[in-house]
């Protein structure tokens, strides 16, 4: 089982959920995902994928028939922290039984800002008391979590970096550069540009360049291999840059957060320790970036070329899948904190799940009002038309005689 917040957006985590649901499927796993909301776009990736995707509160899980469990943002199905409670109220020989079936819960951890709680374990002693492994994103991930755990119960437990490695699709490769070869096709994939990367986009086009936006508020749809074929260079940050490392896409690291520019020797270090988000790098102006992007197309280039087998290695999906899952073993003991732990942990995950499900139905009702404002705007104008006209007028002055008997019978006492 893979748990995830919300399948609706395409956003960093949700992609890597349905990658990684699909490698497993591939070597032979039966996966079930497990999220409170599933819509489109994102619900298109995962009907592509033939991923089985349950979003139903109320939906009835066997916790036994699971080897793993892999959570995203510590969501677990209702069914099995019912499952975690019986076990906690449990007798130590009948623990010690289930306990043999009991599977690996793995809790992934995608971020590394505290604004995005829900990447933080924001559930007090739950991985410590239930965890076979930890992963995070990047080291910088790991290193600003650690704070947040019981040392002592959390000592045993192994924790891993999963770099966000790309599938073996996007390992497909690129002819050299001819030499003082300039970008004509450049590929910005962000859902929060800064200013000055649209006044970059705007300089760009202006030159000659084709310039193509994939985000939020753009052109919102999957980054396939086939999109990152077509680029000459790409604009991004997160995910989107080991797509680009696993083809010898020159990946040009930058967006609201600032950024490092082409990757080289000198700065990749740095850019993944924060998993490619641009934090440690530097902002930059539009004409920095211009200038940056076109003069440095072809270096970037070579140093890709020259570091292709490497990038593979360390960012292949199929391969950092085994390595993490090896690593998931039995625990040998499940003890949670004390009897009432599992059913205040109910309460919270219903409440984690519900707060889940309303954002996402916020989010829908935002995107329809967007898409239907002038619809809405002209509906408005016509009920400000009817509020000012004459017989609107006259027939609330004709039936207000009426209105007032009516107050005084529906009136309420004091």
């Amino acid at each position: 089982m893979i748990t995830h917040t919300t399948i609706s957006q395409i956003m960093g985590s949700t992609v890597v959920a349905a990658q990684l649901a699909s490698c497993l499927k591939e070597k032979g796993a039966a996966v079930t995902v497990f999220s409170t909301s599933f819509a489109n776009p994102a619900k298109e990736m995962f009907e592509r994928l033939a991923i089985d995707v349950v979003f139903d509160e109320d939906a009835q899980f066997d916790l036994y028939s699971f080897d793993y469990i892999w959570v995203n943002s510590q969501i677990l199905p209702l069914s099995i922290v019912a499952a975690l409670d019986q076990f906690n109220g449990a007798t130590e020989e009948q623990q010690q039984i289930l306990l043999k079936e009991m599977p690996c819960f793995i809790f992934n951890h995608m971020g590394a800002m505290e604004e995005v709680s829900d990447e933080y374990p924001y559930i007090p002693l739950l991985e410590e008391s239930l965890a076979s492994l930890e992963v995070f994103v990047s080291s910088e991930a790991r290193e600003v979590m650690e704070p947040y755990y019981d040392a002592d119960r959390n000592a045993a437990i192994p924790q891993v970096v999963f770099p966000n490695p790309a599938p073996q699709q996007f390992a497909f490769d690129r002819p050299a550069l001819a030499q003082g070869a300039k970008p004509g096709s450049i590929l910005f994939v962000s859902s929060h540009l800064p200013e000055e990367a649209y006044q970059a986009m705007d300089m760009l086009k202006s030159q000659g360049c084709e310039v193509l936006h994939i985000g939020a508020g753009a052109n919102e749809r999957e980054v396939t291999p086939e999109v990152i074929a077509q680029a000459d260079v790409v604009v991004t940050i997160g995910k989107t840059v080991q797509y680009c490392l696993c083809s010898a896409t020159p990946v040009f690291v930058y967006d609201y957060l600032g950024g490092f520019g082409y990757l080289n020797d000198k700065n990749i270090q740095a850019a993944q320790y924060a998993n490619f988000s641009g934090r440690g790098g530097a902002k930059m102006s539009a004409d920095q970036i211009v200038s940056a992007l076109l003069d440095g197309y072809e270096q970037a280039s070579v140093y890709l070329q020259a570091n292709l087998a490497g990038l593979r290695e360390q960012f292949d999906m199929g391969s950092q899948v085994d390595q993490i899952f090896a690593q998931a073993q039995p625990r040998g003991d499940i003890s949670f904190p004390y009897r009432g732990y599992t059913k205040t942990l109910m309460q919270q995950e219903r409440f984690a799940q519900r707060f889940w499900k309303t954002w996402y139905e916020y989010i829908a009702l935002f995107e329809w009002t967007r898409e239907n404002r002038d619809a809405i705007d002209h509906l408005l104008g016509t009920i400000d038309d009817i509020r000012g006209s004459v017989s609107f007028k006259a027939g609330r002055a004709l039936t207000a005689p009426m209105r007032s008997l009516r107050n005084v019978f529906t009136r309420k006492g004091d």
